[in-house]
């Protein structure tokens, strides 16, 4: 790409900045003869190196004959130039660290500062004001403004309509957001970024956001769009002057370029058209209305139907064909089954953001993926056995795992709560059964993983901290599933419902409230061992999945004060108060998904203070008079002793067991659990 002169004399600080970085090498002999980008993405300390292309093609690579010191810098030289807040901590000293996370934490407390004065927390009504013989769910506490009900039997858009209503109800001087962007007429990339700019954006995406996709983009000689969507997507890196500079036009840009990806799409650009729309289905782009490339969902439904007209679903079978005949002995054209098995994973990726981006939201996939093809073509054994792997093996394991993991969430979510009858709950039950040992079988593949591996150790982290999150999603799906039929059929008992639901005589309500309670606290100290460089370019749809366990954790609590008016030992407020912490250090612009992510969670913390207040000033009869006390051993309710004398002005509990008396590890969860059973009850 020449660079345009005119380009030099307006951007002349960012060329004194590029002049200082080590200028790469030439690549390699046959890439610049076929014109294509060259990189080397493995590692560089075996016996001979040679660039990815020439590597899948298994040509000769000049690599190979060069010394190791001539050959182009390694990506940990490219660091991205980056806000100050933004830099690692060794790069400053522990004072200057200290510093740094005092000034995080002097944002974050203002942000749940000011949550006291949201908008969404003026029309709530008092607790003493509710009726007294409404049921309630686990969300009702979050049921604002006043006379709005979210549906949350699609959890996840409701959270995401949460993050916009918080967002919009902030006051618009405090939070400064860009107009839509406009067209300039004849603009194009190399118009708004100089060569080394491009260059430079192009080596951020490949190695930060192409590792999320779990496959390496599919590129030709010319890739315009392509190039486009990953410079906008990765100028989130750049410094403020320039991206500030060059974000509105980037954004125009891409927005006119997506457009024509749905509307005017043609067969010659189908691949490049299906990756733009898939990364911007993972990624909005920054220092803009976000809401201009609207429903994600649509983004990757026409990614869908791209890739199903190109036969993208059919490329898995072709591949593995091939791949079979090869193995036979039988002659194949090497470059068909490269290309084959490259399309094959571009459609397990696509089908895999279908399906994170639908599950929760009440929506069904429309792409499928074949279990018995897949699996064969993307074998786990012996391939885990072998770890570590090579840079495509390594992003093929994860793509069959995950896969997998969005398989068994999507059966999981098709199971239906029939009755309460003997049968029906124990086929439902064994059902989930089944679902839940898949996913702890695949939770166990890959818990090792991020610690063998050699590179990309956080990708195959994340594939467990996903699977946290789908089982205790899965769970909320299934106990709203009862609880709701128990509201629509008068038939069922009114009082105690839970305990007709006991499939093998086990007390299942119970068992899965503790566990989601546990998991929620699980997934949110995982996402808090995340460093917080790596969350600020994670995929927007981690940002919906975030606000939704910190409510649940916080739902668990309110409804432990509110019906046994004890609060559970831990440390779950902590945890969110540092959550909204460590998202305003991933944070890089005032509408970024981090941000907003962090103001939702802020308001749900000063709501749940407000009416933790409220219960701890206001008498009130706990439901522990009707249930009784817990008896850890049994698992049974007892009746209390004493009731609340009517003369009296202050709460008298009922006589409560003493933790330090019960002598199992297991009794103050097995009893916590019984509490966080009270999410489920009517009042």
């Amino acid at each position: 790409m020449k660079r345009n002169s005119s380009q030099t004399s307006n951007s002349a600080s960012s060329a004194s900045k590029s002049s200082k970085r080590q200028k790469t090498s030439q690549a390699c002999t046959s890439c610049r003869k076929s014109k294509t980008r060259c990189e080397i993405l493995e590692n560089r300390e075996q016996g001979t190196v040679k660039c990815h292309r020439c590597k899948v093609l298994k040509v000769h690579c000049s690599y190979q004959d060069m010394d190791k010191s001539e050959l182009p810098m390694e990506e940990s030289l490219r660091k991205p130039r980056v806000d100050n807040d933004a830099n690692s901590s060794s790069r400053f000293s522990n004072a200057a660290v200290h510093a740094q996370t005092m000034q995080w934490e002097q944002r974050a407390l203002a942000i749940i500062e000011s949550a006291n004065g949201s908008t969404l927390l003026k029309n709530i009504t008092p607790e003493g004001q509710r009726s007294s013989t409404r049921r309630y769910m686990i969300w009702d506490w979050f049921r604002v403004p006043q006379g709005h009900v979210y549906d949350w039997t699609a959890p996840l858009d409701t959270v995401r309509e949460l993050v916009n209503s918080v967002f919009d109800s902030e006051p618009k001087q405090a939070i400064a957001v860009a107009p839509s962007p406009e067209s300039v007429a004849n603009d194009s990339l190399a118009k708004v970024l100089t060569s080394d700019q491009i260059e430079h954006l192009l080596d951020l995406f490949s190695q930060y956001y192409t590792p999320w996709l779990n496959l390496t983009l599919i590129r030709t000689a010319e890739n315009p769009m392509l190039d486009l969507v990953c410079c906008t997507i990765s100028s989130r890196h750049l410094d403020e002057p320039t991206r500030s500079a060059v974000a509105t036009r980037l954004q125009a840009l891409t927005k006119d370029c997506c457009a024509k990806l749905i509307f005017q799409s043609r067969n010659s650009d189908s691949i490049e058209a299906i990756q733009c729309l898939l990364i911007l289905s993972l990624w909005a782009p920054l220092c803009g209305n976000s809401e201009d490339f609207g429903d994600r969902r649509t983004l990757i439904g026409s990614a869908v139907s791209m890739a199903m007209n190109c036969h993208l679903n059919e490329a898995c079978d072709k591949a593995l064909k091939l791949q079979t005949a090869k193995k036979k002995g039988d002659e194949v054209d090497e470059s068909d089954l490269i290309d084959a098995i490259n399309r094959s994973r571009l459609w397990l990726s696509v089908a895999n953001t279908e399906s994170m981006l639908c599950i929760g939201s009440g929506r069904l996939a429309l792409s499928k993926r074949n279990y018995e093809i897949y699996r064969d073509l993307f074998p786990t054994h012996p391939t885990l056995s072998l770890f570590p792997l090579d840079l495509d093996t390594g992003r093929d394991a994860r793509l069959r795992l995950l896969s997998e993991l969005c398989d068994a969430m999507e059966t999981g979510l098709a199971i239906p709560f029939q009755s309460v009858s003997e049968d029906d709950v124990e086929r439902w039950y064994d059902s989930l059964t089944h679902v839940f040992q898949n996913m702890a079988r695949l939770l166990r593949l890959c818990l090792p993983l991020g610690v063998l591996a050699d590179s990309e150790k956080f990708h195959y982290q994340m594939l467990v901290i996903q699977n946290k999150f789908f089982r205790l999603l899965l769970l909320h799906h299934a106990l709203a599933s009862c609880r709701t039929h128990q509201n629509e059929n008068q038939s069922a008992r009114a009082t105690l419902w839970f305990q007709e639901i006991r499939p093998r005589g086990i007390f299942l309500v119970i068992a899965w409230s503790r566990e989601s309670f546990q998991l929620s606290e699980a997934f949110l100290i995982s996402i808090l061992e995340m460093d917080s460089s790596l969350l600020r370019i994670a995929p927007d749809y981690l940002f919906t999945m975030i606000p939704f366990a910190a409510g649940y954790a916080i739902s668990s609590n309110y409804f432990a004060l509110k019906g046994l008016g004890v609060h559970i030992p831990g440390s779950t407020m902590r945890i969110i108060e540092r959550i909204v912490v460590h998202l305003m250090q991933a944070s890089v612009s005032e509408d970024s998904p981090a941000r907003k992510c962090a103001q939702l969670i802020s308001v749900m913390l000063a709501l749940y203070n407000a009416k933790a207040k409220e219960l701890t000033e206001t008498p009130r009869r706990s439901v522990v008079d009707i249930l009784g006390s817990y008896d850890p051993w049994l698992g049974t309710a007892k009746k209390p002793e004493s009731q609340i004398p009517d003369n009296s002005s202050t709460l008298s509990l009922p006589k409560m067991p003493e933790f330090h008396s019960i002598p199992s590890h297991n009794s103050e969860l097995q009893f916590l659990g019984h509490a966080v059973t009270l999410i489920f009850i009517p009042k």
